[in-house]
């Protein structure tokens, strides 16, 4: 999960890809080669999606204090966030 939103992860057998869907956001989806890449691929999908709906007043199935939290923790190098 990041910050509460669960990630869906299936490594892919054909390509070997880690492939990551987030459900809550209609499973909006990315990949990478590598668990940490698909993560990090995530992380950037979801504050883009979180960012653009936000900025152009569309829904998302969070509260507006959520969606603050949301753009501060995904804008946060992960470094940052573990050494708090």
């Amino acid at each position: 999960m990041i910050e509460g939103i669960r990630v869906e992860i299936e490594k892919d057998s054909a390509t070997k890809a880690y492939v990551t869907y987030i459900p809550a956001l209609g499973n909006i989806s990315t990949f990478g080669d590598t668990l940490e890449i698909a993560l990090d691929h995530t992380r950037e999908m979801l504050l883009t999606y979180i960012i653009s709906m936000d900025d152009d007043g569309l829904p998302l199935p969070f509260s507006k204090a959520d969606v603050k939290r949301l753009r501060r923790v995904l804008q946060t190098p992960i470094l940052d966030r573990t050494s708090s």
